[in-house]
């Protein structure tokens, strides 16, 4: 079963965040997250939308109480030695800890960001797709097809902007598709 590390970005907005829990509890892939992680979504969920502090808490204990075996451990030591973007290096630390990838399935990368380029992936071994919006204002959608070209990888360019929240139901689509033609 592949196995993925959701960060707090994909966790705090509500379609999302539900869309990928209902494919975890459908078991599509095996979820984790750590307790950063966490922290992360529910301080937006009350900074960000503004939700009241005790239903933030409570979403993260039901979150918790379904995912029993979500939670990576021990990846802290490893965050020291990223290259990545110093905001991001818990993510990537938690799921180093945690997966070998099969595939990898990105929405929106921050690829060739200005004065990030060195910490643009330069080999990936596995099967890799991107989902981008045509009017991303955060990353620049060229970002994603250059890289794209530069590394074979699958690439869909969307009708949306960074966060690609109207186009949920297309990337479910386009993740089923992708999962099942990894067997």
């Amino acid at each position: 079963m592949l196995i993925a590390v959701l960060d707090a970005d994909v966790l705090f907005p509500m379609i999302l965040r539900d869309t990928l829990l209902r494919l975890a509890a459908a078991r599509m892939f095996r979820l984790h997250w750590s307790e950063r992680i966490l922290e992360e979504m529910q301080r937006n969920l009350v900074k960000v939308y503004g939700m009241p502090a005790a239903k933030a808490e409570a979403l993260r204990a039901t979150m918790e109480a379904a995912f029993q075996d979500a939670m990576v451990e021990g990846w802290e030591l490893s965050e020291m030695a990223m290259l990545n973007d110093p905001k991001d290096r818990h993510v990537a630390a938690a799921a180093a800890a945690e997966v070998k990838p099969r595939a990898v399935f990105l929405l929106a990368p921050a690829f060739y960001m200005r004065g990030f380029e060195a910490h643009t992936p330069q080999a990936v071994a596995c099967p890799t797709a991107i989902v981008h919006g045509w009017h991303d204002d955060v990353v620049p959608v060229d970002n994603s097809i250059r890289w794209a070209r530069e590394h074979a990888a699958a690439l869909h360019l969307l009708d949306s902007g960074h966060r690609l929240e109207d186009q949920i139901p297309s990337i479910c689509v386009l993740l089923r598709a992708f999962l099942e033609q990894l067997g």
